[in-house]
């Protein structure tokens, strides 16, 4: 019978899944954006909204198949689970955006917040859209702003953007929500 080594197996498997862990969200331009916690207990997450709606999210669970062959492991080692992961990251990814974006747009649905473009020009629905959000600003007074789109808009954005007519309309729109964050801002209330 062959020695096993329980130590040596646990922390090849504790580093195979850390890898797993910061590939899938620091692999992804999307998923790295967003902060994450770890929660240790529990099933759920609730959240109270500002206008006191309430989110009951029951955490989803993810999961993907890696197979590998043993005559692969006995010829490549360990290395072979670092080859085959990429396929099992990108579907890990893949299913973490596609939930991302469910929420979003359950969110935007419920405080009626969608810009339905279809049949308006793309510009006039990037305004509206913009128009709708709330935009953060940093202390130099420069927008915190993530603009996501579809990676089939992606060049129809880029060259919506370099108008000139746009980009002023844009830049206008960008004044008056730098006033309003300062409106909220002068208007929050410290605690003592």
């Amino acid at each position: 019978m062959l020695p096993d080594f329980p130590v040596v197996k646990k922390a090849q498997a504790d580093n195979y899944n850390a890898y797993l862990e910061r590939s899938i969200r620091g692999g992804d331009p999307f998923l790295k954006q967003i902060r994450h916690k770890k929660i240790h207990e529990g099933d759920r997450s609730v959240i109270e909204h500002g206008d006191g709606y309430v989110v009951d999210d029951p955490f989803q669970e993810f999961e993907a198949t890696l197979e590998v062959k043993i005559q692969d492991v006995i010829e490549k080692g360990v290395e072979v689970f670092y080859e085959a992961a990429a396929a099992l990251i990108e579907e890990m990814q893949e299913k973490q955006a596609k939930l991302i974006f469910q929420r979003i747009d359950e969110s935007t649905q419920r405080t009626g917040n969608v810009v339905d473009g279809k049949g308006q020009d793309l510009a006039a629905s990037f305004l509206e859209a913009l128009e709708r959000v709330q935009v953060e600003f940093d202390s130099d007074g420069n927008p915190e702003l993530q603009v996501v789109v579809h990676p089939n808009m992606r060049d129809k954005m880029l060259k919506l953007m370099s108008d000139s007519t746009l980009r002023i309309q844009y830049e206008q729109l960008l004044s008056k929500k730098r006033e309003e964050w300062r409106d909220r801002e002068n208007n929050r209330k410290l605690v003592d």
